[in-house]
């Protein structure tokens, strides 16, 4: 399921902080909130805390799987906590990715769209490499795709 979810973020996780700088951009209230008390540093923490908490709510549904499976058996909640650990960190990568790339641009569109793109990209990184490198784990170009891909960081929290 977790690695699914890792898939399937990529495509709706950008979506939640596409906004968060570019309509301010296109509205024009980006100004204001920039003359507000409070640094630029904490603006970015603030919208950044704000979109993971929602994708920490959305997160809360799926718990019913755990439910499920714990009523039919007794598995181990350990890599269970360290796959949601994982999925919450997964998450607060990709809404960083979508929060950069909105400041990017004024287009919600666009900036879902790059994020998306980038997302795909550091998702693809890996297997990717080892087509490049005819499946050589000893090639520097797939050590480092192994080390920038989430999903072998991802699988690693099962472990």
């Amino acid at each position: 399921m977790f690695q699914q979810l890792a898939l399937l973020t990529v495509f709706f996780l950008p979506l939640l902080p596409m906004r968060l700088f570019a309509e301010e951009k296109s509205s024009g209230t980006i100004e204001m909130l920039m003359t507000a008390p409070v640094t630029d540093a904490e603006v970015v923490i603030g919208k950044f805390i704000a979109a993971l908490t929602f994708y920490a709510y959305m997160l809360v549904p799926t718990l019913a799987y755990y439910a499920l499976v714990r009523y039919v058996g007794k598995p181990d909640p350990g890599p269970v906590i360290a796959h949601y650990l994982g999925a919450l960190l997964v998450g607060g990568l990709y809404i960083s990715v979508g929060l950069f790339t909105s400041t990017l641009t004024r287009s919600q569109v666009l900036s879902a769209f790059l994020a998306i793109v980038f997302l795909l990209m550091l998702f693809f990184l890996r297997p990717l490499a080892h087509l490049a490198t005819g499946g050589d784990q000893t090639s520097t170009w797939y050590v480092v795709a192994r080390y920038v891909s989430q999903i072998d960081h991802l699988g690693s929290f099962a472990k």
